[in-house]
């Protein structure tokens, strides 16, 4: 078996360099004590936003803005030019959602993301789609509500990537091995697991990178009736 925690250490080793502005914004987090995305599973986002190339991306869980704005200079990186994607991203927290607009006007990328400072589970459905890539990173409690309406806004072929779907290995343990406090977003995390990994509509692995991340694959309508017949 492969030590994870050796093997995380060996892959940050090989791991490119942040571009400036973001490497700024990654110190000031760090300094403020505010969690962004971690640098493994920022490689896997760019790998993935490489492949797909999409040109509208959906993100539920702002943060500060780090993960728009380092999903904005991937995709830079592989698209000809900035006006061919854009990225809305939903932020409940008022503070949350004004530190992103002034990241994202500190870094001059108003033209390519778009701040909704709401709650996802309301205005989900109101978002105009379809989206080739979502990024879920949101409250982890409402991963599995958040399910149904993002698979109905993501394209054929569109990507869903949701990250810290482990909790720091506690979804691996038994709902009686957590703390009383902790079982209901225990259940709601298993429950994501579960729908993500048995929707007929979508293909998903799970992957223990970071925290643990679920990438999905929205089908094609066609390969989703042969795949619910062959079940029948």
């Amino acid at each position: 078996m492969i030590d994870l925690d050796r093997f995380t250490i060996f892959a940050r080793s090989f791991e490119q360099d942040l571009p400036a502005h973001l490497e700024e914004l990654r110190s000031e987090a760090i300094s403020q004590g505010i969690p962004i995305i971690r640098r493994e599973m920022q490689g896997l986002l760019r790998f993935l936003l490489c492949v797909s190339r999409p040109q509208n991306v959906l993100e539920i869980g702002s943060g500060i803005g780090f993960s728009a704005l380092f999903m904005r200079a991937c995709l830079e990186e592989f698209q000809s030019q900035a006006s061919d994607f854009q990225i809305s991203t939903i932020e409940i927290s008022h503070a949350h959602a004004e530190q992103t607009r002034r990241n994202i006007a500190r870094f001059g990328a108003q033209k390519s993301i778009h701040v909704i400072e709401a709650d996802a589970a309301q205005v989900l459905n109101e978002v105009s789609g379809p989206f080739q890539f979502v990024f879920l990173d949101g409250p982890k409690g409402q991963y599995a509500e958040y399910l149904p309406v993002i698979i109905d806004k993501l394209d054929a072929g569109g990507i869903l990537v949701a990250d810290n779907i482990l909790k720091e290995g506690e979804i691996m343990e038994s709902r009686f091995a957590v703390a009383r406090r902790q079982r209901t977003i225990h259940a709601r995390m298993h429950a994501f697991v579960y729908a993500v990994t048995h929707e007929p509509r979508l293909v998903s692995c799970i992957l223990p990178i970071g925290d643990g991340v679920s990438v999905s694959v929205k089908r094609s309508r066609k390969l989703e009736r042969n795949d619910i017949n062959k079940k029948q």
